[in-house]
């Protein structure tokens, strides 16, 4: 599994556990629940609401089953078309480097 694909299993695994789909066990699995916290967190702190909002958008719905790439794309182009802004730059918030630094 590389960076990114990881960061995403965290999203999703938080939003597990957030609708109580899902319970930390582990010790790893408790410090991935604290890396997306603390990262949600430092986004807020520098008034990036809106990308702790896209991240929730496009890797929250559906926490727990398989997801396809196809549908976060779909979901990306829907947080653009709400926003409104591109596609890209909704791709810039979700690899926003404070996101990659946390899950490191």
């Amino acid at each position: 599994m590389n960076g990114r694909d990881y960061i995403i299993a965290a999203f999703r695994y938080y939003a597990a556990v957030e609708s109580k789909r899902a319970v930390p066990k582990t010790a790893a699995e408790k410090k991935d629940v604290e890396a997306v916290e603390q990262t949600f967190f430092i986004l807020r702190k520098q008034n990036k609401e809106h990308i702790v909002n896209a991240v929730k958008e496009i890797y929250f719905p559906d926490a727990g089953k398989a997801a396809k790439r196809e549908t976060y794309g779909l979901r990306v182009k829907r947080v653009a078309y709400d926003t409104p802004t591109t596609e890209r730059t909704v791709y810039r918030w979700i690899n926003e480097k404070e996101i990659r630094q946390n899950a490191e």
